[in-house]
């Protein structure tokens, strides 16, 4: 019989990293449409979530107003026109079944600037 005692139990702990940004580069002026590109964390990712928001300079510009895509590989162009105006943008890892079922990774976090006159919006 090759059965024998069960071991301790152990935890693993994950620390991961979060992609890195390289286009536009922070603060960078940018048409309607600006194609966004990062560099993958060292480790496997199935996918990612891409969100650009209008970055109103203070508080979570994520929190409302969001646009939200998803993207495989390392770069997304954002698929409508973005009015004039200053923006942030962030890419986490996307939550997939296979290896990646205990949530999101950390976020990266850019700015950018459309450009042109802002749009003024009524509140």
């Amino acid at each position: 019989d090759l059965r024998g005692p069960w071991t301790t139990a152990r935890t693993v702990e994950r620390h991961e990293s979060a992609p890195t940004l390289t286009l536009p580069v922070e603060g960078a002026t940018v048409g309607g449409q600006p194609r966004l590109v990062w560099h993958r964390p060292a480790y496997e990712v199935m996918g990612f979530k891409v969100e650009v928001a209008p970055d109103p300079g203070a508080g979570d510009p994520f929190a409302t107003r969001a646009l939200v895509w998803s993207a495989n590989g390392d770069s997304f162009i954002v698929p409508q026109e973005l009015p004039p105006g200053d923006y942030a943008w962030r890419v986490t890892r996307q939550m997939h079944g296979l290896h990646q079922d205990d949530g999101e990774g950390p976020p990266a976090t850019g700015h950018f600037t459309v450009a042109g006159d802002p749009v003024i919006l009524n509140a």
